[in-house]
């Protein structure tokens, strides 16, 4: 189930699925959406968890996905992406 945030004020939309929370992002070039989306995403970990920044983006680098959402290269039509972070990452494993 998709289930969209309105109780936090972030400076993207960001998404929750019973398997991950997703972070927005657009730009002219998939290269500035990617950004965007990592760094919110970033940000998104950092709240959630109380975590430093290099230690959130530590998280994205090693269990986070980037999927492109749009990248037509027309003029007047941003590129999309988003950057996922799998729930399941963040629960203790057994021994």
């Amino acid at each position: 189930m998709l289930r969209p945030h309105r109780d936090r004020r972030p400076r993207r939309p960001w998404l929750e699925t019973d398997a991950d929370w997703i972070a927005t992002g657009s730009g002219p070039t998939l290269e500035a959406a990617v950004e965007m989306a990592v760094e919110e995403l970033t940000r998104l970990l950092m709240a959630r968890f109380s975590l430093d920044r290099a230690t959130a983006f530590l998280l994205v680098s090693a269990r986070g996905d980037v999927r492109i959402g749009q990248c037509a290269r027309i003029p007047g039509l941003d590129a999309t992406a988003y950057a996922m972070f799998p729930k399941a990452a963040t629960r203790p494993t057994s021994p």
